[in-house]
C-alpha cells in the first residue's frame, strides 16, 4: 500500500509506503484492514493511495478505502490505542462517539456479544420518521434462544400520545428475525417476521424498511414479508443501542455491521448492500 504526494503543478512530491504487519488486521478469506497516519508536505495538492506487488505481479483489490483530515482515524479507533473505550468510534459526521466499555471484539477487531452483557450505544441520536426509516445489519448467530436486542432505538419524547417508541429488530419465536416498532402501553405500530428460519454459525443481512406507509423486512436481499403501518412515530432525540434490547434481553452474536438510516432503501439499495457484503461474510 503506497501514498504518492503531488503539487499544484502535478510534480511528484514524496512517496511513502505503508505495508507493515504491525498495522495488519486479518478479516479472513484473503482480506486485511490496513491503516497509517501521513504527514503531507506544504505543497501538497494531490494525494494517490494504490497497491502494487513486488514478488507475486498479483491484482490487488481495494475496498472501502477511507482518507481523513486528522490523527485519528474513524469509525475505527487509532491503532496506537490513543482513543478511549468510550470514544473509540465515532459516526461518519464526526459529531457522537459510540461507547465501547460494554463491547468485546474478536481477534479481527468485529464485535461480539455474548448474551449476558455486552452491547454497543450511542446517546443522544436526533432521528426522524418524517420520510421513512430503514435498520440494516450483518449478523452472525452463536446461539439461538430467542435472542433479542439486535438492535434498539429508544424514542425519548415527541411521540403519538407522548409515548415512548422503541424500534427493535431481534429474534422471535422459531429462530425468526422480527421488525418491530412498539409503543408504551402496549401501543403497537407494526411487528412483522422474516419467514426464513436462520441458524447458528451463519452470516445474515437483515434490513428492516418504514417507507412511512408499510415495513418490510429482507433476509439476504430478498422481501420477505410487508405490513402495514398503523401509526407513524415522529422525531425525537434517543439512546440507540447494538446488541441487547434493555438489560435484560441481551443478545449472542457477532454483529459486524449496524446501519441505521432515516430514509426507506429501495429494493435495488438493499440488493446492492447485500452483494456488497455476500462475499466478505460468505453469505
Amino acid at each position: 500500500l503506497y501514498i504518492r504526494e503531488y503539487n499544484s503543478g502535478n510534480n511528484q512530491l514524496r512517496e511513502a509506503g505503508y505495508f507493515n504487519t504491525g498495522r495488519m488486521t486479518d478479516l479472513g478469506d484473503g482480506w486485511y484492514r490496513i491503516w497509517g497516519t501521513v504527514t503531507t508536505q506544504a505543497t501538497t495538492n494531490r494525494i494517490l493511495l494504490h497497491g502494487y506487488s513486488y514478488t507475486t505481479n498479483t491484482y490487488i483489490h481495494l475496498q472501502d478505502l477511507q482518507f481523513e483530515l486528522g490523527d485519528t482515524a474513524s469509525p475505527f479507533a487509532g491503532y496506537n490505542g490513543s482513543r478511549s473505550t468510550t470514544a473509540g468510534l465515532i459516526d461518519l459526521k464526526r459529531t457522537r462517539s459510540i461507547d465501547l466499555s460494554n463491547a468485546s471484539f474478536d481477534s479481527t477487531g468485529q464485535p461480539i456479544f455474548d448474551g449476558t452483557s455486552d452491547y454497543i450505544s450511542v446517546a443522544n441520536t436526533a432521528y426522524s420518521f418524517s420520510d421513512g426509516a430503514t435498520v440494516e445489519q450483518v449478523i452472525k448467530f452463536t446461539a439461538i434462544n430467542r435472542q433479542q436486542g439486535f438492535f434498539t432505538l429508544n424514542h425519548i419524547g415527541g411521540a403519538p400520545s407522548g409515548q415512548n417508541i422503541y424500534i427493535n429488530f431481534w429474534m422471535s419465536t422459531n429462530n425468526l428475525m422480527r421488525w418491530e416498532v412498539i409503543g408504551d402501553s402496549g401501543v403497537t405500530y407494526a411487528t412483522i417476521n422474516a419467514t426464513t428460519a436462520v441458524t447458528v454459525g451463519k452470516h445474515y443481512h437483515f434490513v428492516g424498511v418504514f417507507n412511512g406507509t408499510t415495513t418490510t423486512i429482507y433476509v439476504n436481499g430478498v422481501a420477505e414479508t410487508t405490513q402495514t403501518m398503523t401509526n407513524q412515530p415522529l422525531a425525537a432525540t434517543s439512546q440507540m443501542e447494538t446488541g441487547r434490547y434493555g438489560s435484560s434481553y441481551p443478545s449472542a452474536s457477532q454483529i459486524p455491521v449496524t446501519r441505521f438510516y432515516n430514509q426507506p432503501l429501495t429494493a435495488g439499495e438493499v440488493q446492492s448492500n447485500y452483494k456488497a457484503y455476500k462475499n466478505r461474510f460468505n453469505i
